[in-house]
């Protein structure tokens, strides 16, 4: 019984799912607008450049080249201006393995003064080794 009970243990300890640490440097990998791929391409039909976000341990992060702080709660990501503490922007967070993560964010536009249209995004990120 003893064995049995020590056996159940060490399988419990084992199977348990280790804490996602967002840390680092994060590639950019895809970006989808509405669930197409959107193929980022500049003026002269070159790719677009790498696009790093750069997470740091004392919550501070860099994200297209703006220094923000952020907070990660449960499956939720918020980016806020580091000088007056407003929040910039919200994301639903997907852990998809140790390595990758997805951001999903709703974009709303205004098509005239009485309408808007709502779009979603979704971007995947892999950890930069």
């Amino acid at each position: 019984l003893m064995r049995y009970i020590f056996l159940l243990l060490i399988f419990i300890s084992c199977s348990r799912k280790k804490d996602f640490i967002l840390e680092g440097d994060w590639k950019l990998q895809n970006i989808f607008k509405e669930g197409e791929k959107v193929i980022c391409k500049t003026p002269s039909g070159d790719d677009c450049k790498v696009i790093i976000t750069s997470y740091r341990s004392d919550n501070l992060v860099f994200y297209y080249s703006h220094l923000l702080t952020y907070s990660l709660e449960e499956d939720s990501l918020f980016f806020f201006n580091e000088q007056t503490g407003k929040l910039q922007n919200a994301f639903k967070f997907k852990i998809i393995d140790d390595n990758n993560y997805s951001l999903t964010f709703i974009r709303r536009l205004k098509i005239d003064s009485i309408n808007t249209i709502d779009i979603t995004y979704k971007s995947l990120w892999s950890k930069v080794e």
